[in-house]
Order: C-alpha cells, then sequence, then structure tokens
C-alpha cells in the first residue's frame, strides 16, 4: 500500500475562475500560518496567470492524502 500527499493552494484569478497549484509531498507540519504566508507571497509576486488572468485572491488550501493499494489480477 502507498501513501501520496498533497498540498493544494487554491486562488481566485482575475475574471473570479478558480486556480489549483498542488505541491507533491509537502513537508511533515507544515503550519497553516506558513501555507498562508506562502500563498501570499505567490499573489504578490504575481508569477502565475493563465487563460483567466492573474491571481488576485486565496479561496482555500487543504492537504490531501490519498492512499493506493494495488489489486492483483489472475
Amino acid at each position: 500500500m502507498d501513501t501520496n500527499k498533497v498540498l493544494e493552494m487554491i486562488f481566485v484569478a482575475d475574471d473570479g475562475g478558480k486556480i489549483t497549484i498542488s505541491v507533491p509531498s509537502p513537508k511533515e507540519g507544515l503550519t497553516d500560518q506558513e501555507v498562508d504566508a506562502v500563498m501570499d507571497g505567490i499573489i504578490e509576486a504575481n508569477i502565475f496567470s493563465n487563460n483567466h488572468g492573474s491571481l488576485v485572491e486565496k479561496s482555500g488550501a487543504r492537504k490531501v492524502t490519498k492512499t493506493i493499494e494495488e489489486i492483483t489480477l489472475q
């Protein structure tokens, strides 16, 4: 059995669309305050843009854990 962890940071773009940035294998013990500060830095740096426009505000963040169990086929 394998477990994957991902940090998903969700932003609102210029046109109101939502954009998610996924970071695989975030460090253990990552605090809400650290994620909040990183998201503020991403918005301030204005380094990401797509067809929805630039990232203008935070919408949310979550830590996702996925367990993968292989099935043996006959």
